[in-house]
């Protein structure tokens, strides 16, 4: 055989490979693991990055909310702190006025 098979194209964001999220009247196609994030935050409110990596089998999902951050996306934090002194963040969707 002389023939090459080659590998078929990857698809594009709109062709069903990504996920649409509408915030704040912007549009933006995420991958499946950012949009669960999203969506936990959205939904479930403030939420620990072991309450995620529980909840949606993730193994760090502090990328995941870095990446949300860069696009734009306004990911708060707030730092909690154990009765045995220690520290750690748990992170929301801010809610502003005119967000979706």
């Amino acid at each position: 055989m002389t023939a090459q098979n080659n590998a078929p194209g990857a698809q594009g964001k709109r062709a069903g490979a990504y996920r649409r999220i509408q915030h704040k009247g912007k549009e933006f196609y995420v991958s499946s693991r950012l949009y669960r994030v999203f969506v936990a935050l959205r939904d479930e409110g403030v939420r620990s990055t072991l309450e995620l990596m529980h909840a949606l089998r993730i193994a760090d999902p502090r990328s995941s909310i870095r990446d949300l951050r860069k696009m734009g996306i306004a990911v708060g934090d707030v730092w909690c702190q154990t009765p045995d002194g220690t520290r750690y963040k748990r992170y929301f969707i801010r809610k502003e006025a005119g967000n979706e």
